[in-house]
């Protein structure tokens, strides 16, 4: 038999089938027979196992004998028919797995004796994600065992990609750490390691974290396409059409995308799609996530992104949300490629025969060559001086809201200015922010009880856990669409609904919420209060529609945010929200300057034209309100040169 080594990266919710041949093309190949990575769910049928999406249709469709899922179904009790008997259910993915590696035998290999003939020399590796725990992995390991794969390995993947990344780019770059992501489609997985210490790290999963809410977006823009065209459409007929949309979507780089499809119930629908609609919403996790990492970095002592490298696996690689809402001020950021992914199997590969070893060989093969990109840029002197005199001005109005009770509110204005100072790469600011919000001691403080109503109500029911989180997610809900309602100027209405919403939670005796639904219409009341007037300098009081040029000047100097703000309190809707799509995007293509020289180096095809899409459209937002563009083209001009030299 040819040499080779079988491969299979699992996760809780994922799984794929890989080989390396080293005397063919010496890299890694997909097995037969399915679209790797697919879906951990399984459709026992007599004598087969269907693995993948048709079985998690199954299983969603609750057909006998479909599972979703392996390890959370372990302790449930299942059984599940195979050769005319009903087996324990831990023995399903063993029997798959042998159903894939039977095919790869004889489809690849040209290998027709029974299985049997084969598993004792065998080389199969399992390589196991982040969200696999070590008590998994023995289960895995003693099944192999008993199954008769006496050479398997069970490995962990995370410390693997940590020393490659830190071994192959030690030289190279100059980066003190590296942080590397990955998400199970509903965690994200964070782990930080040091460049002087490959073989120790520290790890960090953000539950409930690891979802692009841009796919949900675009489901429910979908079902409102579709539902709208037939009232009688029930969620069963349009979801796998639904699913199969976003995710081409998500994966193409149009910026816009129409067509027609036929659903399950035979009518023909049809549906289009704006990108720049779609992304141009902050999801209401953003703020969440872009908190909690910062929280992590900095608790292990990285305050300068600058000076650290991160590394985007599995689906973080292709996901522009995570893309835009992790990379602001780090050094680098780099996606992982086909190249990276060999270079860590080869690793694995060449690593003793062992169960599960937390420090990999220091021996490992040649790593692909990575030419060393240009350091970030760094910020003008003015833009530096420009968040200085910010921070100390909003320094004093923190010291008073903390004084009077306020912590919640001085901790997010802080956070605020934070998060602007890390995208612009003003690392001494962000140090003295962190130092501010550590000595008053900051982070995890409650929001301030509201003042008790004149007749109060008797205590009401306690509330349990889950259901606290059901009514602190319809409160961030609501809070979104007044939030956009309170933008368009329809005060009135969008307080009425907090009002009542305050109501209904005070009679639950939800007081977190009420507090925080108080310090909402506080901070809009001032809003509405200051869109019926606008003062100038000298006292004089002016209509919001007069004073054009105040606006066009905001622009002009670059304070954009101060410019949204001036044309929402104005009523220009228009304007405002190009200035919002600006400053959320901005960020994003200044990354893609630092990262031109790994761009131009990968020769990603796809990635390139990404990237291109997104400068242009970046360039016509700016066009609409006359912002200089000129290093934008030039950066453009670089990336379509590349296109350019690949096709």
């Amino acid at each position: 038999m040819s040499i080779y080594h079988a491969i299979i990266t699992i996760s809780h919710r994922r799984i794929a089938f890989e080989y390396v041949q080293p005397d063919g093309a010496n890299c890694l190949a997909a097995m037969p027979g399915g679209n790797w990575p697919a879906p951990l769910a399984f459709y026992a049928r007599t004598d087969r196992i269907a693995l993948g999406a048709d079985a998690q249709h199954a299983a969603q469709s609750h057909t006998p004998g479909a599972f979703r899922g392996y390890f959370e179904n372990l302790p449930k009790g299942f059984s599940y028919p195979m050769g005319g008997t009903e087996k324990d259910f831990r023995y399903i993915l063993i029997d798959a797995i042998e159903q894939v590696l039977e095919r790869f035998l004889k489809q690849t290999l040209f290998e027709y004796n029974p299985i049997s003939d084969y598993r004792a020399e065998m080389p199969l590796i399992v390589v196991c994600e982040a969200d696999v725990q070590p008590n998994e992995r023995a289960l895995l390991k003693r099944l192999l065992t008993e199954a008769g794969y006496e050479k398997a390995k069970v490995i962990e993947y995370g410390p693997f990609v940590r020393h490659f990344v830190v071994k192959d780019l030690a030289e190279r770059f100059t980066y003190s750490h590296t942080v590397v992501g990955w998400s199970n489609g509903n965690d994200l997985y964070l782990s930080l390691v040091s460049q002087n210490s490959p073989d120790e790290s520290v790890s960090s999963c953000l539950v409930g974290l690891g979802t692009d809410p841009t796919e949900k977006t675009v489901g429910e823009v979908l079902w409102r396409r579709f539902s709208g065209q037939n009232t009688w459409l029930t969620h069963d007929d349009a979801e796998a059409q639904i699913k199969s949309i976003t995710a081409e979507f998500l994966r193409s780089t149009e910026p816009i995308k129409s067509g027609s499809v036929t659903l399950r119930d035979g009518q023909t629908y049809h549906y289009d799609l704006n990108r720049a609609e779609i992304e141009s919403a902050a999801p209401a996790e953003l703020p969440q996530l872009r908190r909690k990492v910062s929280d992590f970095l900095l608790t292990h002592g990285i305050s300068d992104r600058s000076k650290a490298l991160l590394i985007l696996r599995g689906n973080l690689a292709h996901s522009r949300y995570f893309e835009r809402a992790l990379s602001p001020g780090f050094g680098m950021v780099l996606p992982t490629s086909p190249t990276l992914r060999e270079g860590v199997m080869k690793l694995i590969i060449s690593t003793p025969d062992v169960v599960s070893q937390p420090t990999p060989p220091t021996v490992e093969p040649e790593p692909p060559k990575i030419e060393t990109p240009p350091a970030p840029p760094s910020p003008s002197p003015e833009e530096v001086e420009k968040l200085q005199r910010m921070w100390r001005l909003l320094k004093p109005e923190l010291r008073a809201a903390i004084t009077n009770g306020r912590r919640q509110e001085a901790f997010d204005r802080a956070v605020e200015l934070r998060t602007i100072c890390e995208d612009a790469l003003v690392s001494e600011v962000v140090t003295l922010i962190n130092n501010f919000i550590k000595k008053h001691d900051l982070p995890g403080v409650t929001e301030p009880t509201p003042k008790p109503t004149p007749t109060p109500e008797p205590p009401a029911p306690p509330v349990d856990a889950k259901e606290l989180e059901k009514y602190r997610r319809d409160w961030r809900q609501l809070k979104a669409e007044l939030r956009a309602e309170f933008n368009n100027g329809r005060y009135a209405n969008a307080r009425s609904r907090a009002l009542n919403a305050r109501g209904e939670m005070g009679k639950l005796g939800l007081t977190e919420i009420v507090a925080d639904i108080d310090k909402f219409l506080a901070k809009y009341q001032a809003a509405e209060q200051q869109s019926k007037t606008v003062t100038t300098g000298s006292g004089r009081t002016q209509s919001p529609s007069s004073n054009e040029a105040e606006g066009e000047r905001l622009i002009k100097e670059r304070k954009l945010k101060e410019a949204l703000k001036w044309y929402r309190l104005k009523g220009d809707n228009h304007k405002a929200e190009v200035l919002q799509r600006i400053v959320t995007t901005e960020g994003f293509i200044k990354a893609y300057q630092v990262t031109f020289e790994a761009s131009r180096q990968g020769k990603s095809a796809t990635d390139i034209t990404r990237r291109i899409d997104d400068i242009s459209a970046f360039i016509k937002l700016c066009k609409e309100v006359n912002l200089d563009v000129t290093d934008y083209q030039e950066l453009l001009k670089k990336y379509k040169t590349i296109k350019t030299s690949i096709h």
